[in-house]
């Protein structure tokens, strides 16, 4: 891969799913000779980017007196770098490296992450791009209908980084969190709809603990606008249940840590294949609706519909959540045997390497190299 020069473009380098895909893909592409650089506003991942990769700090934002600065910017460290590739990941910066892109006359290929974008902002950009990636089928089948062909690459696993190895007892020592507790982590950022769901998984644990379940935990990983609403309902339910039990621990760039300490994940899209490469049970809730216990006859239907994050068969409510959790507490070996299977069938789909080179693959067909 000595011939490719590629420029990751993102909005921010901040801690969620898209910011970490990259940073994996980044990290696989110069392991396996690319030459990578990243341009993006600061977050926080930036540090991690930069010990890793040439780094150029832009602003993107909707700033419209500033567009032409930035893109002339952007051009400029294509040709400083000789870019023969820009991939992009979200908008604003999408238009912004799409225009210096083309100024330069580089190939551009976009990633859609989600359905979530605002159509208005993205169908201009990706129309206009040599070629689409869409990380999931449904993800595929909403831009299609749009008119927007692409190819299904799924998000990648390091399984090196997210693995089973890791002393559980030393990693809860900093959160307080007793060596004999059932840790429940619920991981995402808590904005919109994946803060409702954030709420849900708290109410749902609050009764199991009060009911059947003494030793549950809950840790929350994330941040987000709606955080002090999330911390308000965490004081209510810890101050009915006359105990603390509910550990806001806010964004994390150690989250293969946080899977380690955990019994099981409530989580989607890009948290459940983490955790599951962490040999973890995971339960499947996501902004589209309710899967359940990731088990390998659920295997293809989470595949399809991306854990429930990008489609669902059903929606959630809590009696459902609770009813479901409960199945699964009260059944340890069954969850241990998901988190083993689990991580056999991350490492044989969703292994970075393949994920890699399958996107190297789209980069050459637009070279013709």
């Amino acid at each position: 891969m000595n011939d490719l020069r590629i420029l990751m473009v993102l909005d921010s380098m901040a801690s969620g799913g898209t910011e970490t895909y990259v940073l994996s893909v980044a990290r696989e592409m110069k392991r396996l000779g690319a030459y990578v650089i990243v341009a993006g506003g600061e977050g926080s991942h930036a540090p991690i980017f930069r010990e890793e990769f040439p780094v150029h700090l832009l602003p993107f934002d909707w700033n419209f007196k500033l567009e032409e600065e930035r893109i002339s910017r952007l051009a400029s460290v294509m040709r400083d770098e000789n870019i023969n590739i820009v991939h992009m990941h979200q908008t604003p910066s999408g238009r912004i490296a799409l225009q210096a892109a083309r100024m330069m006359g580089i190939p551009v290929v976009f990633t859609m992450h989600g359905t979530y974008y605002p159509k208005s902002d993205l169908l201009p950009i990706v129309k206009q791009c040599d070629a689409v990636i869409s990380v999931s089928k449904p993800v595929e089948a909403f831009w299609l209908r749009e008119g927007v062909a692409s190819s299904v690459i799924p998000n990648g696993i390091d399984l090196e980084e997210f693995h089973q190895a890791g002393d559980r007892e030393v990693l809860r020592e900093p959160f307080g969190i007793p060596k004999e507790a059932m840790v429940l982590l619920y991981a995402s950022r808590l904005a919109w709809e994946k803060a409702d769901v954030c709420k849900i998984v708290l109410r749902s644990a609050a009764d199991l603990k009060r009911s059947e379940f003494p030793q549950l935990v809950v840790v929350v990983a994330g941040d987000g606008p709606e955080m002090d609403a999330i911390r308000r309902l965490a004081q209510q339910l810890e101050y009915r249940n006359h105990v603390r039990f509910i550990h806001l621990i806010g964004q994390r760039t150690n989250m293969a840590d946080c899977y380690r300490m955990s019994d099981i994940v409530v989580g989607t899209g890009r948290v459940a294949l983490e955790a599951m490469a962490c040999g973890k049970p995971v339960l499947a809730l996501g902004t589209r609706g309710f899967l359940g216990w990731v088990e390998p006859s659920m295997y293809e239907e989470a595949w399809r519909c991306y854990f429930g994050d990008h489609q669902s068969l059903r929606s959630c409510n809590q009696p459902l959540l609770t009813q479901t959790l409960r199945k699964g507490l009260s059944r340890q070996e069954l969850l241990h045997w998901y988190g083993e299977m689990g991580r056999a069938w991350v490492s044989d789909l969703f292994d970075i390497t393949k994920v890699t080179r399958s996107i190297a693959g789209v980069y050459r067909d637009i070279l013709r190299v």
